[in-house]
């Protein structure tokens, strides 16, 4: 007990820390703990991680290009669907799209008046179902499937057009 007290008045007499040492030691510590940080970050950004930046893209110019493809859904369709078709260039739409129809059997004539869109997305669909006429979709009646798979309205008039071609190469 003595001891104890002894030591009590030894701390008690010895001066306390003045705020300058005080902030200094605060200062040394935020300092150690700021060294630490930037090595971790300097050490993390040299690893290969198998990760290669190869391009930046600013928000601006990644919101401009998203833009481009939305849809405004406040706009009645007919509207929508009438500045696609003015957005699509007739002549550019069936000389590209045109040779490319031909690789499967009775696409051209299936996709006859449709947007060059439904015919680029009806030809990627028989290339990734590997078909090569479309009269097989008719005989294996996958009408609604293919045509679910067109950027169009599935109750819309090129729907019903599509179902009816379809249906006339089923019976022939």
């Amino acid at each position: 007990m003595q001891d104890q007290l002894q030591q009590y008045v030894q701390q008690r007499a010895q001066p306390a820390q003045s705020s300058e040492q005080m902030r200094q030691q605060q200062w040394n510590a935020y300092y150690a703990q700021h060294q630490a940080w930037q090595q971790a970050r300097q050490q993390a950004s040299s690893s290969t991680d198998g990760v290669e930046v190869t391009g930046e893209r600013s928000l601006a110019e990644r919101d401009a290009e998203l833009r481009k493809s939305a849809l405004d859904l406040d706009e009645p369709a007919s509207k929508r669907v009438k500045a696609e078709h003015e957005a699509e260039p007739a002549a550019a739409a069936s000389s590209s799209a045109a040779p490319q129809l031909d690789s499967v059997r009775g696409l051209k004539e299936l996709m006859t008046d449709m947007p060059g869109r439904v015919e680029q997305v009806a030809l990627d669909w028989c290339k990734e179902q590997q078909l090569t006429a479309v009269s097989l979709v008719a005989e294996a009646e996958l009408d609604d499937i293919f045509i679910g798979a067109m950027p169009i309205p599935q109750s819309g008039v090129l729907a019903v057009v599509l179902r009816k071609r379809l249906a006339k190469m089923r019976a022939s």
